[in-house]
């Protein structure tokens, strides 16, 4: 962990890696970071708060991995490009969580309701986002 409170992957441990470049992938999806209009912010911007307010590399975020996983494995079944989900053009994944949302199974419906609400709740909660969208904050 750095000062601050962010945390950092262990060098060369591939689980983290892997759980956290699905975890990117999803964030670039989620949010609009091409929008000419979008705050120039970059993934990691969102990444630190959102690992540190949630606590998803703690065993506690165990659940939420596997989520991620499981997501990882289906977008791989599914979307036949032959390319995991972190490695998948934009549109393809933005695609794929457009079918989550409609799913028949619920689980992965629910996932991906939770996983966008962290994100847009961690991404607003930034100042810059929260500046565009014309919240000043408390008065």
């Amino acid at each position: 962990m750095k000062t601050g409170g962010e945390i950092e992957p262990a060098p060369g441990n591939a689980t983290t890696d892997h759980w956290r470049a699905i975890l990117r992938a999803l964030i670039e999806a989620i949010l609009a970071f091409e929008h000419p209009a979008f705050p120039a912010i970059g993934i990691e911007e969102v990444e630190r708060p959102l690992l540190r307010d949630f606590s998803l590399a703690a065993e506690g975020g165990a659940t939420f991995r596997a989520g991620l996983a499981a997501l990882d494995e289906a977008f791989a079944a599914q979307a036949g490009i032959g390319a995991p989900f972190p490695a998948a053009p934009l549109a393809a994944r933005r695609a794929f969580l457009r079918r989550w949302v409609r799913s028949e199974a619920p689980m992965q419906r629910r996932f991906y309701a939770r996983v966008k609400a962290m994100v847009l709740m961690t991404a607003y909660g930034l100042p810059v986002l929260a500046r565009a969208i014309g919240h000043e904050g408390r008065q």
